[in-house]
């Protein structure tokens, strides 16, 4: 993965990567979003880039409904659901900081 993750920072030389940050609904933190936080701190830490978190609460659910409105249950495949996921979480992302 990290090979695979080092391809695309070579070609695309982003200034900044947003990394989604589980949260349990009342935003209390979990196991995965200790596992998300030591992953955006080692791709810091690996390539010297910003890394930004952004909660992804309701971002699956979010994007089910988008997806099915779209294309009904043949578009709900797991690939397009974490693409529309990723895709919400790096609006949202843009929103709150472009305010």
């Amino acid at each position: 993965h990290w090979d695979s993750l080092k391809a695309f920072i070579t070609e695309w030389q982003p200034d900044l990567i947003v990394v989604g940050l589980p949260l349990n609904m009342d935003g209390s933190e979990q196991q995965l979003t200790k596992d998300a936080r030591k992953f955006g701190n080692r791709i810091a830490g690996r390539y010297g880039i910003k890394v930004e978190f952004q909660d992804e609460r309701l971002t699956t659910a979010d994007a089910k409904a988008q997806l099915f409105s779209r294309g009904g249950y043949k578009n709900l495949k797991k690939d397009n659901i974490d693409a529309e996921s990723a895709r919400l979480i790096i609006e949202s992302y843009f929103e709150q900081s472009y305010q």
